[in-house]
């Protein structure tokens, strides 16, 4: 069954490249509730795997706290945040769904008919709509079943939601987890990927189905805590992934590199691999050049690595003999190091298998040093590693460099690994005192900490890098421990795509014009791919020309209805999904049929724009070997 599937969804794809810009824009949103986005690194999902080569999509999506059911559900279906929806308890008793209501209705009063098929009735009974079709079943293979027959047999119908919980109730509760580790977990998420497969396999079902422009978004409502919770701010709870699949489609994922920071928002700074990029703090005559019991804490979110490259301190690292001290990247995981004025090293390596953050999203690190007791590591409020200290009263772990640098060592010229690795950084803090666990914890997702934190009155230096612009980085501690980016540059702490932004973005894609006054929180995602934007010029009419084989494999055939007469030049351009033109051909005329070569690319989806001076035809093609 699972072949079957594959195979549906594969040709669905190839023929998403023959719909154009001019056929009638559609829409299917699947809400597959309770995934954490760590997940889909152990997970075989073969299908979803499929969608995502034609989409733009996020693993680490927003969602907003409280990460209750009623409350995301709220933020995605109304595309506003709780602040005005107001649903912010497990129940939906609280609301302003009156003032704020669930944006299909906004395509209804455009005229255009909407239907839900959800596994939990709440959806369907507590947020009012107009939805034409509106209906709750016990379990999502009845919701799978009665929307895919829907879905087939209603062509009058745009816009589609679809929601299955399987996931989230073998994760939610005692004894239970959204937890990678669980075999049960994985294994239900696996379930969910047939399910995607038989519902989207439905839309290459319709008669209609040539003449529509379908987008496809595949979403959670939210994750949860390894011993499963839900409800909190922890990143394993606020990050669900999105994923947007459709026609022309930009096939990126939606990361921090293509976003600039935004004035008066909560942001942060990017490193790039391969480039002379750090942040330097001047701790010469400051309480940060020689600490003995101190706690370090920052929000990273760290990508790629080779070698250890510093992720903060203030030593040559060089050799782990050196005075001083180090957090940096170990494998896929990470390190502390620390040497006296003697040379006398003590290190923590974790275990990369049970404590990994090279996965993009974001991680919460602390490191708190006891001087003459141990130093401890936390990774996302959880102990990770410790090791004996003991440093007697005249020891001192002071280095001799200047400088407290993130993304490179005390010396700002490391070089075994400086350089080497892609990451963000937000929310760097250091405290003059050893933290206790139950505040690490309880502070991990906590932002803004200006006099609220309970150790405030020991905070040395607090650098939340939310100025948009400059090289200052401000200490927020008021020490007033500035320090400076070198090369580097800020980025959106959240630059990704939201649940709020979902709205929006197939809103536009109906057509349906947005009205200042809904309120709506959102932005439309950039989707298109650059210079393929179809033209009026394009004729819709694909009786004329015949595309084949699709898929190719050495040469892509183009026969027209009529012959093209001698004298008329075409061109055929080629992209890849990126929109980068890889290949550009005038064709001879004077026949009905032309033929490119295509040998030289490699096997993946590609745009074609065949011109003459009377046409101009658009789409998709897959090479196959």
């Amino acid at each position: 069954m699972r072949f079957k599937v594959l195979l549906t969804i594969s040709c669905l794809m190839f023929a998403i490249g023959n719909v154009f810009s001019q056929s009638t824009p559609k829409f299917l949103i699947i809400s597959l509730d309770g995934i954490n986005p760590k997940a889909w690194e152990v997970a075989h999902t073969p299908n979803i795997d499929l969608l995502i080569q034609n989409a733009t999509y996020t693993y680490s999506g927003l969602t907003l706290a409280p990460t209750y059911n009623s409350t995301t559900w709220s933020s995605l279906l109304t595309g506003v945040w709780p602040a005005k929806h107001k649903v912010e308890q497990p129940t939906f008793t609280q609301n302003d769904y009156a003032t704020y209501p669930h944006f299909f209705d906004y395509i209804e009063a455009a005229g255009i008919k909407t239907a839900s098929f959800v596994s939990n009735d709440s959806i369907a009974t507590q947020i009012p709509s107009n939805i034409s079709h509106n209906v709750s079943f016990d379990s999502d293979d009845e919701v799978v079943a009665e929307a895919s027959d829907y879905i087939k047999s209603n062509q009058d119908v745009g816009a589609f939601f679809v929601q299955l919980d399987q996931v989230f109730h073998e994760a939610y509760g005692e004894g239970k987890g959204f937890d990678a580790r669980r075999a049960e977990y994985i294994k239900a998420i696996q379930y969910y990927d047939e399910q995607v497969g038989t519902v989207i396999s439905s839309l290459a079902a319709r008669s209609s189905y040539q003449n529509e422009n379908w987008m496809i978004v595949l979403t959670t409502n939210h994750g949860g805590t390894i011993d499963g919770k839900i409800g909190g701010k922890s990143l394993d709870e606020i990050s669900p992934f999105i994923f947007i699949s459709g026609d022309f489609v930009r096939n990126r994922e939606f990361i921090l590199d293509i976003l600039d920071a935004e004035k008066g928002k909560d942001n942060a700074v990017f490193l790039r691999p391969g480039i002379n990029e750090y942040v330097k703090i001047d701790k010469t005559g400051t309480k940060l050049e020689n600490m003995n019991d101190f706690t370090v804490e920052l929000r990273v979110k760290p990508k790629d690595a080779s070698s250890d490259p510093s992720i903060i301190g203030d030593k040559d690292w060089n050799s782990g003999g050196n005075p001083g001290w180090v957090l940096a990247r170990g494998g896929s995981s990470w390190q502390f190091n620390v040497a006296d004025q003697n040379g006398n090293r003590k290190d923590i390596d974790l275990d990369a298998s049970k404590w990994p953050i090279e996965d993009d999203l974001w991680h919460h690190l602390v490191l708190s040093f006891d001087k003459d007791g141990d130093a401890i590591l936390y990774t996302d409020g959880l102990e990770s590693g410790r090791t004996p200290l003991g440093y007697g009263d005249d020891a001192s772990i002071r280095s001799p460099y200047d400088y407290l640098a993130l993304g490179e060592d005390g010396t700002l010229a490391y070089a075994n690994g400086s350089n080497q690795w892609k990451g963000v950084y937000d929310e760097v803090r250091i405290f003059d005192k050893v933290l206790d666990p139950a505040t690490i914890a309880a502070w991990k997702d906590e932002k803004n900490i200006e006099n609220r934190h309970p150790d405030w009155d020991h905070i040395i230096a607090y650098w939340k890098f939310d100025e948009h612009e400059g090289k200052k980085v401000v200490d927020s501690s008021g020490n007033g421990y500035d320090g400076e980016l070198v090369g580097t540059k800020r980025v959106p702490a959240n630059g990704s795509i939201t649940h709020v932004d979902i709205a929006t973005t197939l809103l536009s894609h109906l057509g349906v014009d947005i009205d200042s006054d809904w309120g709506l929180d959102g932005n439309i995602v950039d989707l298109v791919i650059p210079n393929i934007v179809l033209g009026t010029d394009v004729r819709m009419e694909t009786k004329d020309v015949a595309i084949y084989p699709n898929p190719a494999s050495d040469r892509l055939n183009f026969h027209f209805s009529e012959t093209l007469k001698p004298g008329n030049e075409v061109t055929v351009s080629v992209f890849n999904l990126n929109g980068e033109k890889i290949q550009f051909e005038s064709l001879t005329t004077g026949y009905s049929d032309i033929s490119l070569d295509v040998s030289s690319h490699n096997k993946g989806y590609y745009l074609y724009h065949i011109q003459g001076k009377t046409f101009s035809y658009k789409g998709k093609f897959v090479i196959k070997n």
